[in-house]
This record gives structure tokens, C-alpha cells and sequence, in this order.
């Protein structure tokens, strides 16, 4: 959801200026689901070693 707003907000940019934004929001999405997936995993070790 965070990602289509701002896409939505940058949708005026000229166009050379608008991929390098979806390259950045796209890494910013690969970062936050990286770092979910290694709490929740993280997570279940320390739940399971108990």
C-alpha cells in the first residue's frame, strides 16, 4: 500500500526520473521484507528453544 502512494505521488516526474524511483521503492520493499523475514524466523528459534 505504502509503495502505490508513492507511486501515485511521484506519477508527475518526468519519466526518466520515475523508474529510478520504482528501483528505489522496489529496494526499500526487498529491505523491509528481508528484515521481517529474519525477525519472524528469529522469532520462532526463540519460541522453539524454549
Amino acid at each position: 500500500m505504502y509503495a502505490r502512494k508513492v507511486m501515485k505521488s511521484t506519477s508527475w516526474a518526468p519519466s526518466s526520473v520515475t523508474p529510478n524511483t520504482q528501483k528505489v521503492c522496489a529496494a526499500t520493499v526487498q529491505q523491509l521484507f528481508k528484515n521481517t523475514t529474519l525477525n519472524s524466523s528469529r522469532h520462532c528459534k526463540h519460541i522453539y528453544s524454549h
